[in-house]
């Protein structure tokens, strides 16, 4: 619901495809038949589509982003989202990392860098973007003195005592039409909004060209994950796999998925 924060992104709703189209609908017709209202602020985000419907085959990737490591993975294992039945079958239990996302006009995206510094891009089915990027060399810009927490909405009233270099910041625009494509590069921060009712396809990607912006994510995340935890090592059982538990619930299941050991 982009018309709600719930810690660093917006409040996470979980309904099906049919009541998520019913709501856009209704607010569409309510629109249209007053010319009072707003459109719905509801973003359907992170449909794993591929993986649901694996036979039908709506899109191919193009060919510059077909080197992709993680998603190759992911396609030769079988994957569960219990983690009980796939450590009994010696399976992953993570998902792929393609997606579809829908959005009326006006829903958006906070600022952001992809998961895991991973590569990825987006592909308009229809619909019109607007991107804002900043470059990593700027990154640090966006963080608070403590380097933890960052800007949530560029575009808010951004408080200059808790992000004292904000205003620094440079950030490059662009629009991106129906049938374009946006590459997003490893560590580059971004917010996005969609300025017409939009479709796009989206995948997060790494291989030889961009592994090290992984590795050095979970490297430094896991050093942050046994400093937290760093004074009940001596009563642990297993700190280091409670550390490994720690830092996959807060970078991710990439370590579930086997890629890092």
């Amino acid at each position: 619901d982009c018309s709600a924060r719930e810690y660093t992104d917006h409040k996470r709703l979980e309904m099906s495809m049919q009541e998520f189209v019913d709501h856009w609908v209704r607010n569409s017709n309510t629109v249209s038949s007053s010319g009072h209202g707003e459109a719905s602020s509801l973003y359907l985000k992170d449909w794993h589509f591929v993986k649901e419907y694996p036979d039908y085959v709506a899109y191919t990737t193009p060919p510059f982003f077909v080197d992709d490591w993680l998603n190759m993975y992911l396609d030769s294992h079988p994957m569960h989202r219990d983690s009980d039945i796939a450590n009994y079958k010696n399976e992953v239990n993570c998902d792929d990392y393609r997606f579809v996302y829908i959005g009326a006009k006006g829903t958006w995206t906070p600022l952001h860098a992809d998961v895991f510094r991973s590569y990825s891009w987006s592909a308009n089915v229809c619909g019109r973007k607007l991107w804002l990027f900043l470059a990593p060399s700027q990154s640090h810009l966006i963080f608070d003195r403590n380097l933890r927490s960052s800007v949530y909405d560029i575009n808010e009233d951004v408080s200059e005592k808790q992000f004292p270099e904000f205003n620094k910041a440079e950030w490059i625009e662009c629009i991106q039409e129906q049938n374009e494509i946006i590459f997003v590069p490893s560590g580059w921060y971004h917010q996005v909004y969609n300025l017409e009712d939009t479709i796009s396809i989206n995948h997060n990607w790494f291989n030889a060209y961009n592994l090290h912006w992984v590795w050095n994510l979970l490297h430094e995340d896991h050093k942050v994950a046994k400093e937290y935890i760093e004074d009940i090592r001596d009563i642990c059982d297993n700190f280091e796999a409670l550390c490994q538990r720690n830092l996959a619930a807060n970078t991710g299941k990439i370590l579930m998925c086997g890629l890092i050991t």
